[in-house]
């Protein structure tokens, strides 16, 4: 009998019913003791009514709730209420590859990725014993971030339904409503030795996985029939027609394929991490073109570069965003990227832990000799947005890749590791056993010193001191992995707890306090409360009492001043650390855009080139284009970005920015597609929405301006720039002009936010500046403008801005040497003519000039 929503299951409300099966109906429901939502499975009935099969469902429950992965939709339990038995399941939105692969095939590169990540979650599972047994796409879910979530592990195993003799039971008929006529079911996914009710291993979820990644490539069914009977006769006698595979199927896949669809069990790929590693090998060597995945998106009238691994950090350059992400690679070093290791543990803090380990082999690792190491949170955040090893490879602009696995047997660990070369061929691989972590780390590192036939130097980093028990290790590298992390707060709270208490436990421990200062400096990036930044000081002030030569540490310190408007000395941080290590990249990014906020441009230049010439990768070429941008030197800003466009094509940062820079170089059309294709790879971005707006404004696409700057401004209602931005479209759209005054007071209160926290915002300063001065109030816009051109006088935009508010207040001659300058140091001539607020300047030779003036050559 159907539940009905407000009904009640123990402490659980049907909330309303998902879906129902051979194995029971599904309905979402809210725990209401724990305040969340879950899936709830309802028994069928001839399974409650047995004791018997009961007791066996519950055991097996047991046994299926201890297997935790990230692609595994969890169980909670299984409980009762009267007669009712039912499961409790972790809740899993988005939609169902059945779904998904309704309307045909899905992208090769989207279809190894999926597989990869079905390969994992079988993997783990496999190892514990659970054998899943009704693997099919609609037990498969992709969630709205593109991850994936297998369903119903091990369940037809537990719930023991019955399948030879009476197939219209089986748990792995596969209802198809899409084929009217047709029988209702068909078990397409089962292997020919469940298809006959022989006894079933693991190889039985080999052969539907291979079912799958078959469908997934060429949108039709490996084996199928009008009837059951003609389905299991073609699993058990017929080859699937490789001919509907795609032409630019990698050649390694189809021999995949070829192994997990041996009838023969005995022959049949034997497990799931051999058809991982193949995945990912095939997806590192597909080509940049072949691999690319559907579109992603995109940015704002601002540059985003990265100043070392702390916070993004606002640039003068209004539509170029920096980013958070280092990179690698000279001819002459070896350039590494240590990715993330998968957690194999079981549990859910191993893949913090995994995340952990990634930064403190990489630091074990940094002063090699020969050898460049890619900053762990770039090599976190490239890994996120992309599995392939060639795509990872070519954005940090490493040749090399290290790629491990955790694993845990009561007290001890092993941990395995490959080396790969930039396109995934295989260079080294080994295993270490060891009940302490750290110990493990030094191995790991010695091994690849080693196999790498590097020499290591003097500089070795040594082990740390201070936590010697197994237990504070792993919870240091918990706190280390939550801190990978940086973009979700929850996360970064957790990692205080967690190195609050160590340090109370181990007061001498510098790896702590200087743990403990990167996640304050991370609070503060959320909170903007000066007291995170206090502490952020504070930990890493002890951090360099304690152990002095630990570079990270002034990296902290050095982000930190900077992002609290003391960039003079966050020149002299980030310099101590480079006295540490003078080709450490985080060190010379924050170095360069510390000195560009001092106004020292030299130097901010001379560091930031150095940065890119030691590793030509995504974000050092991105910092350096930011840093050309707010010297409005947009040829160079131009060729930077597309730098980052051919190293990362799919990155919606790349191709904002780069439109950013077509934009102010008049090129409005190459900016449009730009913008364009950023908001194809990520449509929510706010960013690119605001940069695709202004150009519109300026353009004369008066209601595309408003709408473009309408979704920006849903998506982050919080940025000053976009409701500023905002103002200004609804000023010139025709009838819109009495929403404008809104747009600006929120645009000046939230860049007042702003500096408060940081006074030496020039940005913040000129937003506020123009704000004013186009609600009617010149004389206080006059005031903030000064402010902002103290701290950026050679700032192009400041001096656009500068112009605007000495025209609204009537003074035309000052807003004329304002705007000549704007344009000698790169401003658009082309936006300039059509900003309204100099319209009655129009007809003034001198303003006609200005904008007819040829612009300035690459290089100037």
């Amino acid at each position: 009998m159907a539940l009905q929503p407000g009904s009640r299951l123990g402490t659980y409300e049907i909330v309303a019913a998902i879906g129902a099966g051979g194995m029971g109906e599904v309905y979402r429901a809210r725990d209401r003791k724990l305040g969340r939502e879950v899936a709830i499975k309802v028994l069928p009935e001839e399974l409650a009514r047995d004791p018997g099969r009961i007791a066996r469902f519950e055991r097996e429950a047991r046994m299926l709730a201890a297997v935790n992965h990230p692609a595994i939709a969890a169980i909670y339990g299984a409980e009762e209420d009267g007669s009712t038995h039912y499961i409790v399941m972790e809740l899993v939105e988005g939609d169902t590859l059945a779904q998904k692969l309704g309307t045909g095939a899905v992208p090769i590169s989207d279809a190894l990725r999926y597989a990869a990540q079905i390969a994992e979650a079988l993997e783990v599972a496999h190892e514990k014993g659970v054998i899943h047994r009704d693997l099919k796409p609609a037990n498969i879910k992709i969630t709205p971030e593109g991850k994936i979530k297998v369903l119903d592990f091990g369940l037809a195993k537990a719930m023991e339904l019955p399948f030879a003799g009476d197939m219209s039971r089986s748990p792995t008929l596969v209802m198809d409503d899409s084929r009217p006529g047709e029988i209702v079911g068909t078990p397409e996914f089962m292997s020919p030795e469940q298809s006959r009710g022989k006894e079933t291993d693991k190889r039985t979820d080999i052969w539907a996985f291979g079912c799958i990644l078959f469908e997934a490539l060429s949108g039709r069914r490996a084996f199928t029939g009008e009837t059951i009977p003609d389905a299991v006769a073609a699993i058990l006698h017929n080859d699937p027609n490789w001919e509907l595979l795609p032409g630019r199927t990698p050649e390694r896949v189809r021999e995949l394929l070829r192994k997990c669809l041996e009838k023969d069990p005995g022959r049949r790929l034997r497990d799931a991490g051999d058809a991982r590693l193949e995945i990912e090998a095939a997806l590192a060597g597909m080509s940049g073109a072949a691999a690319m995945a559907a579109p992603r998106a995109a940015a704002r009238w601002r540059v985003v570069a990265a100043v070392a691994a702390g916070a993004a950090l606002a640039v003068a350059a209004y539509l170029i965003v920096k980013t958070k992400a280092e990179g690698p690679q000279t001819v002459e070093a070896r350039q590494l990227a240590v990715l993330p290791f998968r957690n194999l543990t079981g549990h859910p803090e191993g893949e913090l832990m995994g995340l952990g380990l990634a930064e403190t082999v990489s630091v074990r690792l940094a002063n090699v000799p020969g050898l460049q190491v890619v900053t762990p949170r770039a090599t976190v955040e490239a890994v996120n947005e992309d599995a392939s090893f060639a795509r990872v490879a070519r954005r940090l602009g490493a040749n090399t890749l290290l790629s491990g696995t955790l694993q845990r047997e009561n007290e001890r660990f092993r941990i395995t590791y490959r080396l790969v070369d930039g396109r995934g061929n295989q260079i080294a691989a080994n295993a270490l056993d060891g009940s302490e972590l750290f110990a493990l780390q030094d191995r790991v590192a010695d091994g690849v010193v080693r196999d790498l036939r590097l020499r290591r130097g003097v500089r070795r980093t040594p082990t740390p001191s201070g936590l010697e028990t197994a237990s504070e290790q792993e919870r240091y590298l918990q706190a280390v992995g939550l801190l990978q992390r940086y973009d979700k707060r929850e996360g970064v709270e957790q990692a205080v707890q967690i190195l609050r208490k160590l340090a109370e436990e181990k007061p001498n421990s510098a790896l702590v306090h200087a743990a403990l200062g990167r996640a304050s400096l991370a609070m503060f990036d959320f909170t903007k409360d000066q007291s995170w930044a206090d502490r952020a000081i504070a930990a890493s002030g002890s951090a360099r009492g304690l152990d002095p030569g630990l570079p990270e540490v002034d990296i902290t310190v050095g982000q930190t001043l900077l992002a609290t408007g003391k960039a003079k000395e966050a020149v002299e941080a980030f310099r101590r650390a480079l006295a540490a290590g003078p080709d450490r990249v985080d060190a010379l990014l924050g170095v360069g855009h510390a000195s560009e906020v001092a106004g020292d441009d030299v130097a901010a230049e001379t560091a930031l080139k150095r940065a890119a010439a030691l590793q030509p990768s995504f974000s050092t070429f991105n910092q350096l284009g930011a840093f050309y941008a707010s010297q409005g030197r947009w040829p160079q800003a131009t060729e930077m970005f597309e730098r980052t466009t051919r190293l990362a094509p799919d990155s919606y940062r790349a191709f904002s920015n780069l439109g950013g820079a077509q934009t102010m170089y008049c090129n409005f059309p190459a900016a449009i597609e730009a913008y364009r294709r950023a908001l194809q790879l990520k449509p929510q971005d706010p960013i690119a929405a605001s940069n695709l707006g202004l150009t519109q404004l300026w353009t004369g696409r008066y209601a595309d301006a408003v709408a473009s700057l309408e979704k920006a401004v849903r998506e982050a209602p919080s940025d000053y720039t976009i409701w500023g931005n905002l103002g200004d479209a609804y000023r010139m759209a025709p009838g819109a002009a009495s929403k404008s005054a809104d747009a600006y007071a929120r645009s000046i209160r939230l860049a007042r936010e702003q500096l408060r926290i940081n006074p030496a915002d020039a940005e913040a300063h000129s937003f506020v500046a123009t704000g004013l001065a186009k609600t009617g109030h010149a004389r206080e816009g006059t005031e903030e403008i000064q402010r902002a051109l103290a701290l950026a006088e050679r700032n192009p935009n400041v001096m656009a801005d500068s112009a605007i508010v000495a025209a609204l207040a009537g003074r035309d001659s000052e807003a004329l040497d304002w705007l000549r300058k704007a344009a000698a140091a790169g401003y658009c001539r082309s936006i300039i003519a059509r900003q309204p607020e100099f319209a009655r300047l129009r007809d003034n030779p001198d303003f006609r000039s200005i904008v007819a003036a040829p612009r300035a050559a690459a290089g100037s």
